[in-house]
């Protein structure tokens, strides 16, 4: 049931010493009080910590940039990403709360995931 996953993972969440917590998505944002330190990211939520500013978003065909805003220290970064899609953006906000969690300091994580290309096969252009 949807109240037994509420549970497991707000379990899951006291135990750890520092969560990044998807703040675009109601579930997740409900548990985030469950763990000891959370770091907050989404591309809508203006409760999230590493966010997008809002209408920084240029998609192509290939590729999406975004100015992401460190909410903590009020501190942009420009991140460009060789991959297509607002679902990428959403991973790689993932992405960088959870390395920010780890200890990697967030422009160092925006730099790194402008070298990510993607999956072999995956958005390859094969005709026009």
């Amino acid at each position: 049931s949807m109240e037994e996953l509420r549970q497991l993972f707000g379990d899951f969440l006291a135990r750890a010493d520092v969560a990044a917590v998807n703040f675009d998505d109601p579930e997740a944002a409900a548990l985030a009080n469950r763990a000891p330190t959370v770091i907050g990211f989404g591309i809508d939520s203006s409760e999230a910590q590493i966010a997008v500013a809002p209408g920084s978003i240029v998609e192509s065909a290939t590729a999406l940039d975004a100015t992401i805003l460190d909410r903590r220290d009020n501190s942009v970064h420009a991140l460009a990403l060789r991959v297509p899609g607002r679902h990428n953006l959403a991973n790689a906000l993932a992405a960088l709360a959870a390395s920010n969690a780890a200890g990697v300091p967030l422009p160092d994580a925006v730099t790194a995931l402008a070298s990510f290309s993607g999956l072999a096969r995956r958005f390859d252009i094969v005709g026009s």
